[in-house]
C-alpha cells in the first residue's frame, strides 16, 4: 500500500505597527519559554 507522508514548516513572525518594542526585557524570556511551550504541547513543534 502506498502512504502520503508530508510534513509543514511554519516561521512565526510577530512585528508591531512602527517596529515599537512593546515586550518588555524583563519578561521577554518567559513570554518566548511560554510560546514555544504553547507549541510544544500542541504538537506543533519538533
Amino acid at each position: 500500500m502506498a502512504q502520503s507522508l508530508s510534513k509543514l514548516y511554519v516561521h512565526i513572525i510577530f512585528h508591531t505597527k512602527y517596529n515599537q518594542n512593546l515586550i518588555q526585557s524583563e519578561i521577554e524570556t518567559e513570554l518566548y519559554a511560554y510560546i514555544g511551550g504553547t507549541g510544544k504541547h500542541k504538537q506543533t513543534l519538533q
